[in-house]
């Protein structure tokens, strides 16, 4: 799938191109896609690109901004590629409060 980078950077990063393009395969306009992942995982052919995060301490930090900026922006598919759960403490409790954020919710 290219992009360069690890081995690890590759399947995230062609995992993520997969979800996008199937979106946009269902009508969802690219301008309506994103992604929040780490610098090393390669941008996504045709879309954009939320924040690019150089480590797991940085996503941390701009982890709330970037879910408000894609809700302001009409966002409608967030595709995110967490931290690495092997980078420890931080890494852990970005991925758990993404996990709740993706979790479904009750109407209001």
């Amino acid at each position: 799938c290219g992009g360069g980078g690890s081995t690890t950077a590759c399947s995230d990063r062609c995992a993520a191109q997969a979800y996008a393009d199937a979106a946009a395969e269902v009508g969802m306009a690219p301008e309506r896609i994103t992604m929040l992942a780490g610098v090393e995982i390669p941008d996504l052919d045709g879309f954009n690109r939320l924040a690019a995060p150089t480590s797991a301490e940085e996503y941390a930090r701009i982890l709330y901004a970037a879910m408000r900026t894609a809700d302001d922006d009409g966002i409608q598919l967030l595709i995110v590629v967490p931290p690495a759960a092997d980078e420890g403490g931080i890494a852990t409790a970005v991925i758990d409060r993404l996990r709740r954020a993706s979790a479904p919710r009750s109407p209001a």
